[in-house]
């Protein structure tokens, strides 16, 4: 019996460890109630939550927490951002200390995305992009170093540089969920792009050339000029990766400290 505790033991302390060096969240925002802060329904994404606010907007119809169906992905809420009004664009990203902006090391940011009422059109479009802004506010191009932008059309382009967009993906039904994670390597200025857990996109460049951090994350949505149609948006993550030999030293030292134990185990 004390051998299969210290075996238990050791189980569930590797799990903990595997757990906490695999990633560590900076900013989970998948909508909910259950989230910090907590969103209600109907509330504006500006206003979720309380202050301080994490997020703020630009543009005339702004985005409510939403319990539709149509508006979530996994849980039981996510954010509507479909206009109903105003033909011009919808912007909205996270204010300074929404999370600890990242300086160096590799960054995994994800979300679920679904398209309603876009025209096929390049002009119908989203773009993903993360900043190294510290201001409220949206932040020019220059400031951007991962950048997506879904079109209408049903392509996904990124970035590579500055000079022009590569197409990554293309084909897509934007009425259904679209899972995409960037991984972004602030010491390489590179990224990597993965659809639906399928890599697209390899050590693409960041769009600003002085670009070193990520503070901000930012969303522009704009339908050909349309009044109506838009986009939902649930499961916003954004994790620190762990440096490749944290995991293996981690287990190592667990590993260490479960033969100490059970030899003492032994001779009591």
């Amino acid at each position: 019996m004390k051998r299969w505790t210290c075996g238990f033991g050791m189980a569930v302390m590797v799990g903990c460890l595997v757990s906490s060096v695999a990633r560590a969240d900076l900013l989970v925002a998948g909508f909910e109630t259950t989230d910090t802060p907590s969103y209600q329904v109907s509330e504006q994404l500006h206003h979720a939550g309380g202050e301080p606010y994490t997020w703020n907007w630009s543009g005339d119809n702004i985005g409510v927490i939403s319990s539709d169906a149509a508006a979530v992905h996994t849980g039981a809420q996510g954010l509507d951002a479909t206009r109903s009004t105003t033909a011009n664009s919808q912007l909205w990203w996270t204010r300074p200390g929404a999370f600890t902006a990242a300086q160096s090391g590799r960054l995994s940011w994800s979300l679920a995305v679904r398209a309603t009422g876009w025209a096929n059109s390049p002009d119908s479009l989203l773009e993903i992009a993360a900043s190294d802004s510290l201001v409220d506010d949206f932040g020019g191009n220059g400031s951007r170093s991962a950048w997506l932008t879904l079109r209408g059309t049903g392509n996904l382009y990124g970035w590579n540089g500055s000079g022009a967009e590569s197409e990554l993906a293309s084909g897509l039904d934007l009425t259904q969920w679209l899972v995409i994670r960037m991984e972004i390597d602030l010491d390489q200025s590179t990224y990597d792009v993965f659809l639906n857990n399928s890599q697209v996109g390899s050590d693409l460049n960041f769009y600003g050339s002085g670009v070193s951090s990520v503070a901000s994350l930012q969303f522009k949505e704009y339908n050909n000029g349309q009044s109506s149609g838009g986009v939902y948006l649930d499961d916003v993550n954004l994790s620190v990766v762990p440096e490749p030999g944290l995991l293996p030293m981690a287990l190592l030292g667990s590993a260490a400290f479960w033969l100490v134990n059970r030899k003492r185990i032994r001779n009591a």
